[in-house]
């Protein structure tokens, strides 16, 4: 079997001027230019990724901030009310008699204005 193919010359292989075919020539910047835009598109996914992750983050700490704000609520409410107790005068007047001795005062001890 005979080869139709022939040997070419390096002058075949160049341009008319010598350099090499456009193709050739260009060939590793469109390497590069394929590379560096990969790496732009997964960059850009990583950016992505990261932004949704801090969403569903911070959705976690804002619902665990109501959470803790509703508590706090119920607490306060609670203090509220048992400092209202505590400041009753029935209580008041009820431990002034018991436990500090005190009691009425006399006509004479009364406060008149001069």
């Amino acid at each position: 079997m005979v080869s139709m193919a022939r040997r070419l010359t390096l002058r075949e292989l160049t341009d008319s001027d010598g350099r090499e075919p456009a193709s050739k020539r260009f060939g590793w910047r469109r390497a590069l230019l394929a590379a560096l835009l990969a790496g732009l598109a997964v960059s850009l996914c990583l950016v992505r990724v990261w932004a949704r992750t801090e969403v569903v983050r911070m959705g976690y700490d804002l619902r665990a901030a109501g959470e803790s704000q509703r508590s706090l609520v119920v607490e306060r409410d609670r203090l509220r009310r048992e400092l209202a107790a505590l400041k009753t005068p029935e209580r008041i007047e009820r431990l002034a008699r018991g436990k500090l001795g005190m009691k009425e005062p006399s006509p004479a001890q009364r406060y008149s204005p001069r």
